[in-house]
C-alpha cells in the first residue's frame, strides 16, 4: 500500500552513533532531542544489544551489537547539552 506517515503513537527509533575508543571500549552516543533529562530513560545492555527506552514511550532503540559486552562494567550518563546519551561498554576479552 502507499507511504503512510508515521503515527504519533508509536516511539521514535533515536540515531545511534557507535565506535571502537579502544580495541577494548566500544562507545555509543544516542540522539535524543526531546529529553531534557536521563529521566525515565531506561537503558538494558546485554552481551550483544543495547536496549534502550525513553520516557513517556518517546523512543526505542533495540540495536544488535556483534561484539561481547561487559555490561557489568558499562555506564551511561546523559549529555544535556547535546540532547545525547553516551554509553561506555568495555568488551570483553576474546578467548583467542
Amino acid at each position: 500500500g502507499p507511504h503512510m506517515g508515521r503515527a504519533e503513537s508509536g516511539p521514535e527509533k533515536p540515531h545511534l552513533n557507535l565506535w571502537l575508543e579502544a580495541p577494548d571500549l566500544l562507545l555509543a552516543e544516542v540522539d535524543l532531542p526531546k529529553l531534557d533529562g536521563a529521566l525515565g530513560l531506561s537503558l538494558e545492555i546485554g552481551e550483544n544489544r543495547l536496549v534502550m527506552g525513553g520516557p513517556q514511550q518517546l523512543y526505542h532503540l533495540d540495536a544488535y551489537i556483534p561484539l561481547q559486552i561487559n555490561s557489568h562494567e558499562s555506564k551511561a550518563a546523559f549529555h544535556r547539552k547535546r540532547k545525547q546519551l553516551m554509553v561506555a561498554m568495555p568488551l570483553l576479552p576474546v578467548p583467542s
